[in-house]
Order: structure tokens, then sequence, then C-alpha cells
């Protein structure tokens, strides 16, 4: 008797399955108890690292006085905290004594409440314990890193355990703190894991089993046999009353028995993969022009801000659908002006979805009221720890005081800015480490005084890099050329548009291209040129009212500026004087300079002077004195130059 092919098949498919389910049980079962362990691991060292810190920042003479004192206990919570969150059997911080090989512990927690009431009282405040250094134990007191966790089996149970180095403001090795997990909990949860794969796997190739062989058999063994019985009457009948066998599976079956409608199904098919394809790829063209649209709503093709002191101006050209450039410019809470520019490594989709994760990290880290520098680096540490497709962006970040005109930046790997206005050149800038390369980058903080009428242009590597059709770059040397006379943020993002583009000419783009412009007015001071004579006070008068706005604090201002103006025209023998106005954070200054006789009213000489003395002047500088907050003298260009500082109240009018 023949041996069935339906036989053979099932014994075929169930060898298998047990096969897969093996294999893939001892499989998953390795990567698992490999990958929690190395999980564990790192749990283990970061809460090391994490009470180390925590550590670092508190008297650990103080913390080692008395276990119910207020520090011990925050302390002691907050390693709890630690050891919970990250599910460690046991944290403690303990110092080694080599020389009599013991250790000494100072505080001891665990995450399971029982035990942690356990090991505080025999591994609490000064508990010592004989114990020989471990060799991970003594790299850790020497300051340098473990390679990996360290198998230990002690009383508490049998343990992996990490060893961190906990160091004083010297960063001498104080003392070591150390983080368990069970062993046994990585080959137990293993096999949770191995398991819960495995048996939905066994499962559901049970169930493919099935329906393939109830489909094998409906759509091959059936029509097997079937064509086997029609050839054996073909041939009996000698090829007479042939009839066709429509046979219609739309597999080989169909066509033995057909080929000329398996030729039409494999035209049909042909054409269903050419449409589905079709569908797919306007689809993908869809997404593409949705992301595009998202990615303008992040980064607009244009950006500006507009104030009587600054000025701020971008423009963003990816050179696909979307980009990984970004910038953004935005007014903070205090009243100062931020600017940043990035440009991420790759292109495309994946560009855009890391660009807009950086882009939002900053913005929200610089609103937070961090620095330039702080705020690089803490995103920098978010970026690193999220971050699998190991992408960096290189960014440059600044914020504008809008009253000094001092400018704090910090720079992650990007392209040094320029410094345009009443000259141009470039900033040279700190290199920086770019973002999502390492953690604890760094980057530090720097300034300049931006003068008034000057500003600064940040760009990303698009700008010079961008190449004309005989293969050239536009390069640095192009790029201070085109803003050589500009005079305002939108001017010099504009004039350097229109130089990259006529040099790029019909060239395709091959990089992202953005540029951002930030433009310093200054401060405006209101000047009022006078005659040195008393015919001119009503004018001066008028000028005062106006700038100190009907403060309550107006008439003394009037009159100290009368005092003044009044030893000026009686007494210098000027024949010119300029009265100046700067109304800055509640503070109203008022500067007179004139060309005449040098006169200091704040020497010595004149506060020693008598009554009758003061026939050449002087005589209301007492009086000024008095009324002004601030008064300050000097000479220069041979003009006597006396500033009155005023603090304007808040309550509104005069009274």
């Amino acid at each position: 008797m023949k041996h069935s092919i339906f036989k053979q098949t099932i014994a075929v498919f169930v060898t298998a399955i047990v096969l897969v389910s093996i294999t893939a049980g001892i499989f998953s079962l390795v990567y698992n108890a490999r990958r929690i362990g190395l999980q564990n691991a790192q749990y283990a060292r970061g809460g090391a690292s994490a009470a180390a810190q925590v550590i670092e920042n508190v008297d650990l003479d103080k913390l080692q006085s008395s276990d119910t004192s207020e520090m011990y206990t925050k302390t002691r919570d907050v390693f709890r905290g630690i050891c919970q969150s990250l599910e460690l059997e046991y944290l403690y911080l303990y110092i080694p004594n080599q020389d009599e090989q013991n250790i000494r512990f100072i505080m001891t927690v665990a995450s399971d409440d029982e035990k942690d009431k356990i090991v505080a009282a025999e591994r609490g405040l000064n508990v010592v314990v004989p114990r020989i250094l471990t060799a991970q134990e003594q790299t850790a007191l020497n300051g340098d890193e473990l390679a990996k966790a360290y198998a230990e089996n002690n009383s508490f149970g049998n343990v992996y355990s990490w060893s961190y180095p906990v160091r004083d403001g010297n960063g001498n090795v104080i003392a070591l703190i150390g983080s368990d997990y069970r062993a046994n909990d990585i080959y137990r949860q293993a096999i949770q894991e191995a398991m819960l794969i495995i048996i939905p796997m066994i499962a559901v190739l049970l169930v493919v089993f099935l329906i393939e062989l109830i489909t094998m058999r409906r759509k091959i063994f059936v029509p097997v046999k079937r064509i086997s019985n029609r050839m054996k009457g073909f041939v009996s009948e000698g090829g007479a009353n042939f009839e066709p066998l429509n046979i219609h599976s739309g597999d080989e079956m169909q066509e033995i028995a057909d080929s000329f409608e398996k030729m039409s199904e494999d035209i049909s098919t042909y054409l269903n993969n050419i449409e589905k394809l079709t569908a797919e790829r306007v689809q993908a063209n869809v997404e593409l022009e949705i992301a595009s649209r998202i990615q303008c709503g992040i980064v607009p093709e244009r950006t500006e801000l507009t104030d009587e002191r600054y000025e701020a101006c971008a423009v963003a050209r990816p050179a696909k659908e979307v980009g990984g450039d970004f910038y953004d410019c935005f007014i903070r809470n205090d009243g100062s002006v931020c600017v940043v520019i990035g440009d991420v490594s790759g292109k495309g989709v994946a560009a855009a979805m890391f660009m807009a994760m950086a882009k939002t990290m900053l913005k929200d880290c610089i609103n937070s009221g961090l620095s330039p520098a702080e705020a690089l680096n803490t995103a920098n540490d978010a970026l690193c720890s999220s971050n699998p497709e190991g992408m960096f962006a290189t960014v440059f970040a600044a914020v504008l005081d809008t009253d000094s005109g001092v400018l704090h930046y910090a720079n992650a790997g990007h392209t040094r800015p320029v410094i345009f206005g009443n000259s141009i050149e470039f900033l040279e800038v700190d290199a920086g480490i770019a973002l999502g390369l390492f953690e604890d980058a760094g980057i530090m903080d720097c300034s300049v005084t931006l003068e008034n009428n000057s500003g600064i242009l940040i760009y990303t590597d698009g700008v010079t890099e961008a190449v004309n059709t005989r293969k050239e770059f536009f390069g640095e040397e192009q790029l201070l050329s085109a803003v050589q006379a500009v005079s305002s943020a939108k001017n010099a993002v504009n004039t350097l548009s229109e130089a990259v583009w006529g040099f790029v000419g019909e060239a395709e783009q091959f990089d992202d291209y953005t540029a951002l412009a930030l433009y310093y007015s200054g401060i405006s001071k209101q000047a009022l040129k006078l005659k040195p004579e008393l015919s001119s006070l009503p004018e001066l008068r008028d000028a005062v009212i106006k700038n100190a706005d009907k403060n309550s604090n107006g008439k003394k201002i009037v009159l100290a500026c009368e005092e003044v103006f009044v030893n000026i025209a009686s007494y210098s023998n000027a024949s010119c004087a300029e009265v100046s106005f700067e109304n800055l954070n509640g503070v109203l200054t008022v500067e007179f300079s004139d060309d005449g006789v040098p006169f200091n009213p704040l020497s010595s000489e004149l506060q020693d002077k008598e009554f009758e003395d003061f026939e050449n002047g002087g005589m209301g500088i007492g009086l000024v004195k008095q009324l002004a907050d601030k008064v300050n003298y000097r000479h220069e260009n041979d003009m006597n130059i006396l500033t009155l500082g005023f603090l304007l109240s808040e309550d509104g009018a005069d009274k």
C-alpha cells in the first residue's frame, strides 16, 4: 500500500512545530536572561549613580551624626525612592576600611517594606561588618568605572552588585554606593517572558497548521485526485469526449487544468499589482505632503519679530518635503529675545521627527529661565537617553538682554555666526559638542555685547555649502561679502537669500537652507538743544513734564532740572547746552551737557563753601542732590556732563 501524502504532511508539520518551539524557547530564554541582566545592571548603575549624586550634595559628616536627624531621614527616603523606582533589591552607602578589612555602613534601604526594616537595623548607621573588599569595590574605590555588575552571595541572598564611588569637593573618593538586584529574579523573569512567547507561538502555529491542512486538502489533495481520475478517463477514452476540468482555484491546479485561463489570471494579477503600487505611491506622496505642512507649522518658512530696540527675522527652506533644519525666535517672560538654530543629521522624515523633539525641548528649557548652555546641556541629556537611531543635531542658542545689548550664547557644534553692523566679522565661538552624541557634553555659556545698530547672523551649513552648476561652494567669503552693508535683520536675511539662490541658479538644492538674524537697535535717547539762557526754562520744563509722564515725582524732577539749568545759564558762560532723557526700567535719567567753564558740583571744595561764596554758581546743587536719587558728573571732550537719575513711582499722576 502506498504511503499517504496527507499523513506524511501531518507528521512533517507536527515535527516542525516541536522543533521550532524548542528552538524558540531556548533562544528566548537565553536572550531574555541576557537582556534582563543587562537591564538590571543598568538600573543598578543608574541607582548607584543617582544615590552618589545625592550624597555628594549633602554634608556626609553631618549625615553620619545621627540616624534620627531630619537630613538622615530625608536622605534615606530619597534612597528608598530610587531603590523602589528602579526595582532594586538593596541600595546602601558605606565606607570601606582596607587596613582593618571591614566596612562601616552609613545607610541601607530595601524595596520591600519588611526587608527594609531588617536592613535598617542590621545594616544601619555605623554598623561595622568584617569583609575583604572585592576587586570591583577596589576598582570603584580607586575612582574607576566598573565594566559590569558582579555576582555576590551574602547573608541577604544571591545578588548581583554594582559599586559606585562617592567623591568630595576635590574629587577624592570618600565612600561607596552599593546597589543589588537578585540573580534569581533574572532567571524567573526570563522564564516567564519566554513562556509568554512560546505558549502563544505554539497556539498560533497549531491554528496555522490546521488552517493550512484544511486549505491544502481542499486546494491540493482533492484537485490532484480529480486530475488523476480525469487523466485516467481521458486515456481510457482515447482523448474523446474531453471536458474541461473547470478548476478555478487560482493556483497551480488551475494552471495544469487550463493554461489559457492561467495566462489570463497572470495578466490580471499583474495589473492588480500595478494598481496597488500606484495607490501606495500616491498615499506616500500624500503623507509626505501632510508631513511637510506639519513641519511648516513647527518651523515656518519665515518669521519676523520687531520692536523699537530689536528686530529678528528667519527663513527656512528644506531640500526635500521635510528636513532636519530648524529655528526658533521668541520673547521670554523677562523681555529678553531668544533665538535658536539647529541642523539635524540626515534628511527626510526621521530627521524631521528628531528636529521637532529637539526644538520643543530647547524652547521649554529656555522659556523656563535656563541660560543657553544650561538649556543645551539639559536637552542633550534628554536626547541621549532616547536616541535609538544615534541621530544628532548641531545647535546655536542665544538670549539677548534688550536693556544692555548683552548677548548670552552657547554653541553645540554649529557653524560660527557673523556679527554685522558697524563692522562685519565672524564671531569666534567654542566648537562644542553636537546634541545627542554624548551625555554630560559640558557646553559653556559665553557672551558678547552688541553695539547699537549691530546684529548677529546665524545659519546652517546649507548656506555656505550651497552648490552651483559648476560644483562650487558658496563659502564663507561670499557670505561676508553678501551681508557687508546690511542694516537690519530683515535686510540681512533677504540679502543673503538672494545672494545664495542667485549663486545656485538652476542647480539642485542638496541641503536644507536656514538663516536667522537678530538686530539690536539699542536704546534711543531723546535729546533737546537749548540756548543757555533763562528764557529757555519753559521749553525745558515742558520736556521734563513730558518725559516724567505726569508721574507723582514729576514736581521734584522739574525743580531739580530747573535748578541745574539756572546754574548753567547764569554762571557757566556756555555757548550751547543740551538735555537728553532716557526712561528705562522705572528710572528717568536726565543728562545735561554744556561747553562752559569746567565745574564739578560734586567736588569736596564745593561742600565747604560759605553762603556768600555761591555767587559764581552751585547754590542750588545741594537742593538737586536732595531731590535726585542719583547724581554723576564728568568732563569729557571739553563738555560738562551732569547726569541725574530719578526713580519713577508706580502710583500714577500728580496728587
